[in-house]
């Protein structure tokens, strides 16, 4: 067994010891009770608002792609999308998805070095608008209801403020020269130069800032889409509390979710949302179903990601086998 394959099994038991022992701590009699009373009618506006989270999602990508002469049409984007995102889910890595995205567009384009390193910088930017927009709601959050968060905040702001300068660091062209100063030794390595060129790729966009700005601020709106949509669930679940809440709980929750530890945020993100929740006055009952019924939501709203991939699957060889009858 590879090391990828047990990290994929221990995310599995992680997530399934956490929705096990929070069903015997909220009880499963009132977790079916909750979710059995469920308004169906607003579920569309779940789905609707998700997937215009999702289309931003792959318009930013979009963007990034077409600044390197690389013109994907939109439909296309978007369904590799769905696809590397309903994967990533399931697979041991937590880059299975990214993995996924770049290897079908490759399959298409034959350009590895920029589609990878487009996906590398929608990655970091992405992560860092969340981060940016999150900071002032965990500021504001202390104040509103009176939670101490100032190991938690002081922690997070840190990890931030470092990781935010090695990005900017990133894109300094000196670490190139000094790479080929001091690293002249590992030059002719084939793994080593498939790095460099990506680097380079990477190191390109510096060059597009006014891409990477719009990026910016597509990000910024792409946030409260989720938030919007979970906001929903609330709402068909009967849990009547402020949006503002919503605004201010679940930026935080995105952001501690994405730590790699289980399956698809699975046990964590319902943790979080009872821990939050909490101090608004909702019972840790609602709180795990907003965040289980959430979570189920995106799977099933992503689920046609993996009826693109079993079409590919199925039409990919054939379309290598007439391209090469052609060529012959």
């Amino acid at each position: 067994m590879n090391r990828q394959s047990i990290s994929f099994y221990l995310r599995v038991l992680i997530s399934v010891s956490l929705i096990v022992f929070l069903l015997f701590w909220v009880r499963a009699t009132n977790l079916i009770t909750i979710i059995s009373s469920i308004k169906i009618y607003y579920l569309p506006l779940f789905f609707v608002l998700s997937f215009l989270d999702r289309s931003l999602m792959a318009y930013k990508w979009g963007l990034l792609l077409k600044a390197k002469g690389m013109n994907f049409s939109f439909l296309k984007i978007l369904k590799v999308y769905y696809i590397g995102t309903f994967l990533g889910s399931f697979l041991p890595s937590t880059i299975g998805g990214d993995i996924i995205k770049i290897s079908n567009l490759n399959r298409d384009l034959k350009n590895l070095r920029d589609i990878t390193s487009s996906v590398i910088v929608e990655r970091l930017l992405g992560f860092f608008s969340l981060i940016i927009f999150a900071i002032p709601c965990m500021l504001i959050l202390g104040k509103m209801v009176s939670i101490d968060m100032g190991g938690i905040f002081l922690t997070i702001l840190g990890v931030s403020l470092i990781l935010l300068i090695l990005f900017f660091l990133s894109f300094n062209r000196s670490l190139i020269t000094l790479m080929e100063r001091y690293l002249y030794f590992l030059q002719g390595i084939r793994l080593v130069e498939k790095a460099r060129q990506f680097y380079v790729s990477y190191l390109e966009y510096i060059t597009h800032k006014r891409t990477l700005a719009v990026f910016c601020i597509l990000s910024f709106i792409e946030v409260l889409l989720p938030i919007f949509a979970i906001f929903v669930v609330a709402l068909a679940l009967n849990i009547q509390i402020s949006l503002v809440y919503f605004l201010l709980f679940i930026p935080f929750i995105l952001v501690l979710s994405r730590v790699p530890i289980s399956l698809s945020g699975l046990g964590i993100q319902e943790g979080l949302f009872i821990y939050f929740f909490s101090f608004v006055g909702v019972t840790p009952a609602n709180a795990f179903s907003l965040g289980l019924v959430a979570n189920l939501l995106n799977i099933i709203f992503l689920s046609p990601g993996g009826i693109f991939f079993l079409i590919d699957l199925y039409y990919s060889p054939r379309k290598e086998l007439q391209l090469e009858r052609a060529i012959t």
